[in-house]
């Protein structure tokens, strides 16, 4: 029975020393693999990490500085553009558009003042017109009043004729404020009706000779000057 129970035993610490190399041989094996994984890491041409040096981690921080400064500038810019540029652009777009408005506006004011300008032109012609006619009218008048002072003396009517020819001097006056004839042969006929005045009582015969020069030379002032006459 001993023996029996001794060669029973006898597998079971074979067993046991058998798993106990198993384990010893795993160990073995696993310690030297894994001792050997740094170098096959290095002869793979991967890098070990570096610690950062001053230098790095001062770059670091500048471009966090940099990029900070530069968000900030670009906020400042933004509000800035919000704040003053936009509504000086628009200011800037509403006076452009006043500036057309004016010139627009210049534009017809010129317009009419040249319209104007012509009506002033037109204006002064008819008035320069008018004096014109105004001054023929004198002159025809005086015509008349010689005229009428020659048929009174051909009738023997010298108070007739004296009358008649009072009126004329006012007449010569109103010749000269016109500027249509000039002064100097106003002046010629002013002192041919003053010589005829001065005859009428004394000699007939010479006032119907001076009226007759008289009469004679308004007849060529009025063809000289206002293309009429015989």
């Amino acid at each position: 029975m001993t023996k029996t129970s001794s060669k029973e035993s006898l597998p079971e610490d074979q067993s046991m020393s058998d798993s106990s190399v198993e384990e010893s041989m795993v160990e073995s094996s696993e310690g030297p693999m894994s001792d050997a994984m740094p170098d096959v890491d290095r002869m793979n041409g991967e890098p070990e990490p570096k610690a950062p040096t001053r230098l790095g981690r001062f770059a670091r921080r500048a471009l966090r500085w940099v990029t900070a400064v530069i968000v900030i500038f670009g906020l400042g810019f933004g509000a800035t553009w919000l704040v003053r540029v936009r509504p000086l652009l628009t200011e800037v777009t509403d006076l452009r558009q006043q500036l057309l408005e004016s010139d627009n506006r210049l534009n017809e004011t010129e317009q009419r003042l040249s319209e104007l300008e012509g009506v002033q032109a037109r204006n002064q012609e008819l008035q320069d017109s008018l004096i014109e006619a105004q001054a023929h009218l004198d002159l025809l008048a005086v015509l008349v009043d010689v005229t009428t002072a020659q048929l009174a003396i051909a009738q023997e009517n010298t108070a007739q004729a004296q009358l008649t020819l009072a009126g004329v001097s006012a007449k010569l006056d109103a010749l000269d404020t016109q500027e249509i004839v000039p002064l100097d042969q106003v002046q010629g006929l002013r002192e041919r009706l003053t010589l005829v005045i001065e005859e009428l009582n004394t000699d007939v015969f010479a006032t119907q000779r001076d009226l007759e020069i008289l009469s004679n030379t308004l007849v060529a002032m009025e063809r000289d000057f206002f293309g009429t006459g015989n």
